[in-house]
């Protein structure tokens, strides 16, 4: 999970390739929480699941989740 991202806070990733302009914050029982790091942008992706498989298909949902216009 760590190498998609070039930025790292505690529990708290930052810097996606995958989906640009979002930070993610992950749980202790595979939670998963992205925002949009974009001021204006108020959009968030919350996920549960207790298999990591799936990220690169959460994060392809945020990029275009993150694109629809307000």
């Amino acid at each position: 999970m760590g190498k998609l991202f070039a930025g790292y806070g505690f529990f708290t990733w930052t810097e996606n390739s995958m989906a640009p302009n979002t930070a993610w914050a992950s749980g202790w029982g595979g939670q998963r929480i992205g925002w949009n790091t974009d001021p204006v942008n108020n959009r968030m992706v919350i996920t549960f699941s207790n298999v990591e498989s799936w990220m690169p298909e959460v994060y392809e949902l945020a990029k275009d989740w993150n694109r629809l216009s307000r």
